[in-house]
Formats: structure tokens, sequence, C-alpha cells
């Protein structure tokens, strides 16, 4: 834990670097303080069927939807909100002059109780 997950519209494929944006939010979750490394996952999501307030084809979006297990303050999680946000804008806020574009991100709690996972990736040692 955590995952992320990067759902963007089709029409976007050319305009990101999802490498760079992928690695810019994982920089972003561990200045958080508060997330594991080694459970730290991102992934990207292309969806080609979507539909954009009108429909006109140049509108496009781009979603974060963050996936973590309870146990951290309210602060502490509106704080990495705010640190992963400015990460994407930080990389994304060109594309509002170039095109009709939606960003947002949204971070929820899954159950503990309902949450199974096994992994055997080792916590590198922080700086």
């Amino acid at each position: 834990m955590p995952h992320f997950i990067i759902e963007y519209s089709a029409n976007l494929d050319d305009k990101i670097d999802m490498d760079a944006l992928m690695l810019a939010l994982r920089d972003a979750i561990m200045a958080a303080e508060v997330f594991p490394l080694s459970g730290t996952k991102i992934r990207t999501q292309r969806h080609d069927t979507y539909l954009v307030a009108d429909g006109h084809p140049d509108n496009a979006f781009l979603h974060v939807q963050g996936r973590i297990l309870p146990g951290r303050t309210m602060e502490a999680k509106e704080n990495a909100s705010n640190l992963i946000f400015k990460a994407m804008t930080d990389i994304l806020d060109p594309l509002f002059d170039q095109l009709p574009f939606g960003l947002s991100l949204d971070i929820q709690e899954m159950s503990e109780e309902l949450n199974r996972k096994k992994k055997n990736i080792p916590e590198p040692p922080r700086d």
C-alpha cells in the first residue's frame, strides 16, 4: 500500500510523459512520509472510450485514484493529497493552455479487515 491509478483519456497519449508523471507522483508520495516505498504501486489506465462534458473530441481528463489503508491522521492525509496534487499540476498545468482539460485526485481508504496482500519487496533505507 498505497496504490495510485492514473486514469486518462487516450487523446493525452502524445501530450504527457507518463513515466515522468509516475516518478513525480512517487516522489510526492514519499515526501508525505506516511507511506512505505516498498508497498507503493503506481500504474496507468488509458481510456479509449470516454465522454467528457459536451463530448467534443478535444476534451481530455486525467484522474488519479489513490487507495490507502486506514491509520493516518486527517492532517497527514491532507498533506499527502496536497503534495501529490502539486506534483500533478507542476507537470500537467501546461495542458490547460492547449486543450479543454480536467484534472482530479481522490484518495480513498480501503477496509483493513477486507484487505489481503503478500509481498517480498524489502523496504529500502531512507536517507
